[in-house]
């Protein structure tokens, strides 16, 4: 008995030492200036440490598009904006989201600004994921191109991006070869807030997509594209009217991973189960999602009695600013 006591002690000490070792190995440390701390203790730290006090009073947006290096961090509490701060953590988690970290240790090196006007925009802006706000493009002009099945293109431009106290909001217009003229199109304005990214649709053609006016690809009206954490396996649901009906949509992530490119690539699973006029009362639509670029491929189940041999589909072909 004591031989198995002893052999349990040794396995135990043998793996605490195994995770100690870890810790010690992957930590890394970065350096930055505290730019605001979220109501959720969220940290924004600007790596960047050349700054002024000017840009205390910038939004998240300029922050996100500027030359601020901005990261996010969590765990650690007591610090303020303007404070200089060094921050140890795990540097595995950076290789997987380069936007977000968890504090380990830190340290206050001192107070670089003493920011005291708490009024300004960007201080009493909620809280906006960066690891959900890296998904799409955010620079006005960017112009995308789709192809998929049977010579199907679509393109669109992102037209403007706006900050709002509680939510970015992205807006695209754009049109398809279903449609015959350029000025019918479609609208879609994407909405990413504190955890999740919501797309709403108005399509001026009832040639193109779906022939409904809030719907063009999916069936499932504002949809909720992505949620945070981006990781496999977070799930959850969406209820909405299709045909007269509700009916529930779950959505799960299945892959969240860098591509080649070294880009955060996450893929989605979207299953309404009990929907009629699809095989087996099932509709099933796949969405991938890179970093910077937004949505790049969907694939979407086919109705009952239109081609039910093949998927609808399109994957992006290119992209440029323009």
């Amino acid at each position: 008995m004591r031989d198995w006591i002893k052999r349990g002690l040794v396995l135990i000490v043998g793996m605490a030492a195994v995770i100690t070792f870890e810790r010690l190995y992957f930590q890394e440390t970065l350096e930055g200036i505290v730019l605001r701390v979220d109501s959720d203790n969220r940290i924004l730290v600007a790596q960047n440490l050349n700054l002024d006090e000017s840009d205390f009073k910038k939004s998240y947006l300029d922050w996100f598009l500027g030359d601020y290096d901005i990261i996010e961090v969590t765990n650690m509490e007591g610090v303020e904006s303007g404070m200089h701060v060094s921050v140890t953590f795990d540097g595995r988690t950076l290789s997987e989201n380069s936007l977000t970290v968890a504090a380990m240790d830190y340290e206050v090196l001192d107070v670089a600004f003493a920011v005291v006007d708490s009024s300004v925009p960007a201080a009493t802006t909620e809280h906006i994921s960066l690891e959900l706000a890296s998904i799409f493009p955010l620079e006005e002009g960017r112009l995308q191109v789709f192809g998929g099945r049977d010579s199907y293109a679509f393109v669109q431009r992102l037209r403007r991006v706006t900050e709002t106290p509680d939510s970015l909001q992205l807006y695209f217009e754009g049109y398809s070869n279903d449609s015959g003229r350029q000025d019918a199109g479609f609208n879609l304005m994407y909405r990413i807030d504190g955890d999740s990214i919501v797309e709403f649709v108005r399509n001026y053609d009832a040639g193109q997509g779906l022939g409904n006016d809030v719907l063009l690809h999916s069936i499932i009206e504002r949809k909720t594209l992505l949620k945070a954490p981006l990781e496999s396996g977070n799930a959850w649901s969406d209820t909405f009217m299709f045909e007269g009906r509700l009916h529930e949509a779950i959505t799960t992530i299945i892959r969240a991973d860098l591509n080649k490119d070294g880009k955060l690539e996450v893929e989605t699973q979207t299953v309404v189960e009990g929907i009629q006029g699809f095989a087996d009362e099932r509709y099933e639509e796949n969405r991938v999602f890179v970093e910077g670029s937004g949505m790049t491929r969907f694939v979407s189940s086919p109705r009952l009695g239109e081609n039910e041999l093949f998927t609808f589909g399109f994957t992006l072909i290119t992209e440029k600013m323009d």
